[in-house]
């Protein structure tokens, strides 16, 4: 399951932000002061549990990074397997990171993995899967140009946007 919108690392560390700024002003209440540093430590903790690196890779080493977020490793890992799928032609492998720990790897050479296709994936994993592939596209990096990564974005963005259009029933 993937973190809704309001509860992303970004939105973690401006609270723990906006915590360390108040707690500027608070002078002569040291068990106040206490607390807000321990609710500042806190939310920076959830910012580093929610915040993944995805790291391209090829022969010649770093094809892209891209960072997101996710509730655990198992959406982290779809979302990954997803967007690597959609650039494979340009990129052989790709490391998934949460701060300096490696939580999975995948080299095409070395493995025989069958990836669950899109459609068959959770709306919010096909959601972060679109936000990471629009990014890479709007991205300096090689990767970027992938026809297969355009044409699987475009598929994917026609995909969601037909189960966010409500039903139309009609009586006869």
């Amino acid at each position: 399951m993937l973190i809704p919108n309001t509860r992303t690392s970004a939105h973690y560390r401006l609270q723990a932000d906006h915590i360390r700024e108040f707690l500027n002003t608070v002078h002569n209440d040291d068990q106040l002061r206490s607390v807000l540093l321990d609710a500042a430590t806190r939310l920076d903790r959830l910012a580093a549990e929610t915040a993944y690196r995805l790291h391209f890779r090829d022969e010649n080493g770093a094809q892209a990074r891209e960072e997101f977020d996710a509730s655990d490793d198992a959406a982290a890992i779809s979302a990954a397997e997803l967007v690597w799928r959609a650039c494979a032609e340009t990129c052989h492998a790709f490391e998934l990171w949460q701060g300096d720990r490696l939580v999975f790897a995948f080299d095409e050479a070395r493995a025989n993995v069958a990836i669950v296709p899109t459609d068959h994936q959770p709306l919010d994993i096909q959601q972060i899967t679109l936000n990471l592939e629009e990014s890479l596209q709007r991205s300096h990096w090689l990767i970027a140009r992938s026809e297969r990564l355009i044409s699987e974005t475009q598929r994917l963005k026609e995909r969601i946007k037909q189960t966010d259009q409500p039903e139309i029933h009609r009586n006869l």
